[in-house]
């Protein structure tokens, strides 16, 4: 890996603090490239508001080809959608509603049906209708 002391890349890092930088730049790399950063970098900075008027063509937003763009940006567009689609298919509550990462983690609970338990009663009301005999599946219901 080539690392340069200047904007033009002519000045080449010295080994010694190549090393050192190496693991600042992949420390940093890794940093802004959490999920959780991908979310606020997106909903914070205005970025999902653009996201959303692009209707398809996100690509467009950075001015190049989809082979020109960065890991970041790709995984910028990415987490984009991966949002949008929650935001359009999950009711979010209030209290979340702004926290791109609590937003991203909801999960609606599923309803459940209701076991109704009629107990005993139901159990005499059957078998006073069958002259006091039940069948198996009687308990089952």
């Amino acid at each position: 890996m080539s690392l340069f002391k200047d904007p033009d890349f002519t000045d080449l890092v010295d080994s010694d603090e190549r090393t050192f930088l190496t693991g600042i730049l992949f420390s940093t790399y890794s940093e802004l490239n959490s999920r959780d950063n991908l979310l606020k970098a997106t909903w914070n900075a205005g970025f999902f508001d653009l996201f959303c008027a692009q209707n398809g063509s996100c690509i467009n937003l950075f001015g190049c080809s989809s082979r020109d763009i960065t890991v970041i940006q790709k995984n910028l567009l990415v987490i984009s959608n991966s949002l949008l689609n929650k935001l359009k298919n999950t009711k979010i509550p209030d209290e979340i509603y702004g926290d791109p990462v609590k937003m991203f983690e909801y999960e609606e609970k599923e309803e459940k049906e209701a076991k109704t338990s009629h107990g005993v009663e139901d159990l005499r009301q059957k078998m006073r209708a069958r002259d006091g005999k039940l069948k198996a599946e009687d308990f089952l219901s």
